[in-house]
């Protein structure tokens, strides 16, 4: 991925940091004008192609080589390097036609500083052997010197990216914190991703069962501080885990903080490191009393019990509150509240229909209102503060439920409409049935638009024989006399 890199001139100025990105493919340099299908240049896979637009308006062609079935990635790398780029890329086949484009690769609309990502990306299946044309142009007709790109052509190169937010986080001694962790995922690697603290950082801190499962983009991670770890500010450094082919991928976790553009968007803005500062301990903590230390098992439509501990001070003994902290959708807890001088309560966690099968964490929260001094009154002995302490992540797996959603199953058992008088054929019978239809009677009520109390008479009914649209007998209907309509003559 690019990095930020600092350079320095010898009398000890210091320039702006710049991104800046290597690759272990062969790397070339666009050295001729390639602004038509005539003049591509021919490309030997997989490869990087260091170019630019020089001119606005003009774009660059490149060609090359593939067999059936071989999928190949095209991809640039230009705004993340700092480049006013906005690329556009389109393949064609031999005989001209368009057999994919792409303006802005969708994965990257949170990545960095970006307000406005624009580089481009596409995996293509080659249809059948042949000859095959790259068309790459900045989609505002724009160029010059610092319109720069790099492009990949060439095979899959599953990886990932991993980055960690927020930075800073405040733990009591004895008590635990979370922080996230947001996956790139790069040509298709779906596999699960170890977190872990990277060897000699972090020293006293523990984490423990922190894995973006497979498939998933992110999850939460639980980082636990032990009572006896020194009160302060620690710096720690994470690290990734993957099998990838066969082999143990080791990334940098990179240290973030989630920014808003614009009251919309937001992105992940890269930080000098994670920071915990350790503070003093909680009047209280939480812990679960789990078989194995397995995740629980919940299934859609249903409820599992779990004990939860509370360790409280000695001079601690005010009831709590718990919350759900950013819960997935479907999931929900219940006897979320804690007695005077309790220290265990079941806590009864329930999943619905929405809640997604498979991996979830819960993140419970506690909250009790402390006394505190006063400083402007010193007798004032009312005076009260909120505290929060965070129980370690709860890891559950969502099963798939059996039979039908409870909106499903009413509908399903939908009471029939009632029957009517005229008989008449009903969609889908093949027999008459007979249907009632409620007779009509003379009632006083208010008429919409006055104020007086008036007297509306429903018109009264007679039986005339008429063929209904569609019958194939005549059936008896009741219509109003001639001559009434709306209750009057």
């Amino acid at each position: 991925p690019p990095r930020l890199i600092n350079l320095f001139k010898r009398d000890g100025a210091v320039f702006n940091r710049l991104p800046f990105e290597i690759s272990k493919l062969p790397e070339i340099y666009k050295t001729r004008e390639n602004n038509s299908p005539e003049k591509a240049l021919p490309l030997v896979l997989p490869v990087v192609v260091n170019g630019r637009i020089e001119s606005p308006g003009m774009p660059d062609f490149y060609s090359f080589s593939g067999k059936a079935g071989e999928e190949v990635v095209i991809e640039t790398s230009a705004r993340r390097l700092g480049s006013p780029l906005d690329s556009w890329l389109a393949v064609f086949n031999s005989a001209g036609e368009k057999l994919a484009e792409n303006d802005d690769d969708p994965q990257y609309k949170w990545y960095g500083e970006l307000t406005h990502h624009s580089d481009s990306s596409i995996t293509l299946k080659i249809p059948k052997d042949g000859s095959y044309l790259i068309k790459l142009k900045d989609l505002q007709n724009k160029g010059g010197p610092e319109y720069a790109y790099r492009l990949r052509v060439g095979g899959k190169l599953p990886d990932y990216e991993a980055w960690a937010f927020p930075s800073g986080l405040t733990v009591p001694r004895g008590g635990s914190g979370s922080f996230r962790v947001r996956l790139l995922r790069k040509d298709g690697f779906n596999g699960p991703v170890i977190i872990a603290l990277k060897s000699g950082s972090g020293s006293g801190l523990i984490i423990d069962h922190a894995v973006v499962p497979e498939g998933k983009n992110e999850a939460l991670v639980n980082v636990n501080v032990p009572e006896d770890c020194i009160e302060g500010v620690k710096t720690f450094t994470l690290e990734g885990l993957a099998v990838i082919n066969g082999s143990v991928a080791i990334r940098p976790v990179i240290a973030a903080d989630e920014e808003m553009q614009a009251f919309a968007w937001k992105h992940l803005v890269e930080a000098e490191s994670m920071v915990i500062l350790v503070g003093k301990p909680a009047p209280y903590a939480f812990s679960y009393v789990l078989p194995e230390n397995k995740p629980v098992d919940l299934m859609q439509g249903n409820e599992s019990r779990i004990r939860l501990n509370i360790s409280r001070a000695k001079d601690f003994a005010e009831p709590l509150q718990l919350q759900l902290t950013g819960a997935p959708e479907g999931l929900a807890i219940r006897n979320n509240f804690i007695g005077k001088e309790k220290d265990n309560i079941m806590l009864i966690l329930r999943a619905d229909w929405k809640a997604k099968p498979g991996p979830a964490e819960i993140l419970l929260t506690g909250i009790a209102n402390l006394v505190v001094p006063d400083p402007a009154n010193p007798e004032n002995k009312n005076r009260r503060e909120r505290i929060y302490v965070s129980a370690p992540l709860l890891y559950v797996n969502v099963l798939k439920g059996k039979g039908p959603p409870p909106e499903a199953r009413q509908k399903k058992e939908a009471p029939r409409p009632a029957k009517d008088t005229t008989p008449e054929k009903l969609p889908g019978t093949k027999t008459q049935v007979t249907a009632e239809k409620p007779a009509l009677e003379t009632t006083g009520e208010k008429l919409p638009g006055t104020k007086p109390q008036v007297t509306a008479e429903k018109p009264a009914l007679e039986t005339t024989r008429e063929k209904l649209p569609g019958a194939k007998e005549q059936v008896t209907v009741e219509t109003p006399k001639k001559g009434e309509r709306n209750g009057s003559k």
